[in-house]
């Protein structure tokens, strides 16, 4: 399934490209490591996801440990509709790793004026 750091490689692109985006709607996440990544790098990521999916065992156990240490629990928003049934308009940016199904509901909404949505293609040279 491609490289295995590439959801840490993307967050970090988009946090360089990016600086002023804070709230990022994560397309199409799956399993929702680049929404951890973009977390921790201070963003705050939505996952947009219309089918059901849990963190990785190792992104939950991540989460537990420094919901001990700070005190708080650290959770990682997730809407479980199809994109085109969410307001995109809302995110600072709107990202997507492998879209599949949801990139035409996407660029339909950056042709409808969202500044800052769009495909970045990601993969190895």
């Amino acid at each position: 399934m491609g490289d295995r750091n590439r959801a840490f490689e993307f967050a970090c692109f988009i946090h360089a490209t990016f600086p002023g985006a804070v709230r990022i709607a994560d397309v199409a996440g799956g399993h929702g490591e680049l929404a951890y990544w973009l977390q921790e790098l201070g963003r705050v990521p939505v996952v947009i996801e219309p089918r059901e999916a849990r963190l990785p065992r190792w992104i939950q156990r991540d989460l537990r440990k420094r919901a001990i240490r700070q005190g708080r629990l650290t959770t990682i928003d997730r809407i479980a509709r199809p994109v085109q049934d969410v307001d995109l308009a809302t995110f600072d940016l709107v990202v997507a790793l492998h879209p599949d199904q949801a990139t035409e509901p996407v660029e339909l909404t950056r042709l409808d004026g969202h500044p800052r949505s769009g495909f970045l293609p990601w993969g190895r040279m």
